[in-house]
């Protein structure tokens, strides 16, 4: 005891931060650190699955164009086979492409 009768602990006078406080404080510098990483696994996860869904339709493609140049079945069912094989590679790759420079984008930020 002090010589006022007080105690000389002082940690008993201390304002303590509360758990909400202190919970928003490891949020606010926690959640970035793992946010960024995890959007940039998202962007290539999403730009792997246009990438295989480009290459999806190829073989179709080749056959396509193999059998218009040779003239077996239909042209113009072939002719547009191949156009909508090509429209539907490029946009997709496209995005796959698109989605990785953009994952690469976030992690060198």
């Amino acid at each position: 005891m002090g010589p006022d009768g007080q105690s000389l602990c002082y940690h008993k006078d201390v304002v303590k931060p509360r758990l909400v406080t202190q919970g928003y404080q490891l949020a606010r510098h926690l959640l970035p650190a793992l946010i960024r990483p995890a959007h940039t696994l998202w962007h290539e996860v999403i730009g792997f699955l246009f990438l295989s869904l480009a290459v999806f339709p190829i073989p179709s493609g080749i056959r396509a164009l193999r059998d218009l140049q040779a003239g077996k079945g239909d042209a113009a069912k072939l002719a547009l086979t191949l156009i909508l094989t090509v429209v539907f590679v490029t946009i997709m790759a496209g995005y796959g492409i698109s989605c990785f420079r953009r994952a690469r984008k976030i992690s060198r930020s």
